[in-house]
């Protein structure tokens, strides 16, 4: 895969990443996600402490709080799961957010009603979407939400110093049960489609979440 290939910490010969960190045993994997780490400030993970993770690994952030790192603990198709000592779980299907644990509100189920263009890239055009989330903290389940993907443009980003050719994504979205209107953004590999960067809402009270990916999976 081109993502791969010119992967941000794909250079660093330190690590190795010839195992992936859900062949792993449970005494491994618990070493590995104590070396996960967070920061109150708003600093970011820099590149020496993210090659330090053997593992994939992705960052993280909520709106402009320092960012954390998280390491991935399983993997079934396109589905991520995503995880740390701080018990902060993320799980991905591709480039979507599906469900979160550990935050200060949580959103507990994605099901989407068709396709999520979130999956696969592969469009020009316009593309529209709905999906049903689950919030328990807010005793609500089932909220609509309706979206529209469109392509921003060509836009170079930068990952722990390595510069990625992308094209930009948007995703406006309107949740009419909360009067929530909000938008997704992804920085979308102009050659394979990998989304190496998102800016995404799981909640109508939590601040944007906000990840990039350090070491991809495979």
């Amino acid at each position: 895969m081109t993502a791969l290939a010119t992967a941000p910490l794909a250079a660093c010969s330190s690590s190795d990443t010839s195992q992936s960190p859900y062949d792993l045993s449970y005494s491994t994997l618990s070493d590995a996600l104590g070396v996960a780490m967070g920061f109150k400030e708003p600093r970011a993970v820099s590149r020496e402490e993210a090659a330090a993770v053997p593992y994939s690994s992705i960052g993280y952030r909520i709106g402009d709080s320092g960012q954390g790192l998280l390491v991935l603990a399983s993997q079934t198709g396109q589905t991520f799961l995503w995880t740390a000592a701080s018990h902060v779980v993320i799980v991905t299907e591709g480039g979507r957010i599906t469900k979160t644990a550990g935050f200060p509100w949580n959103l507990a189920s994605t099901i989407f009603q068709g396709e999520d263009p979130a999956i696969d890239f592969n469009r020009s055009r316009s593309v529209a979407t709905t999906r049903l989330l689950d919030f328990p903290d807010l005793t609500r389940f089932g909220i609509a939400i309706s979206g529209t993907f469109t392509a921003a443009g060509p836009e170079t980003i930068e990952i722990l110093g390595q510069p990625l050719e992308t094209i930009a994504m948007v995703e406006d979205c309107v949740c009419e049960d909360f009067g929530w209107h909000f938008q997704n953004k992804y920085w979308v590999d102009k050659d394979s489609k990998f989304v190496w960067r998102s800016e995404q809402y799981t909640h109508p009270k939590l601040d944007a979440l906000k990840i990039e990916i350090f070491r991809p999976p495979g």
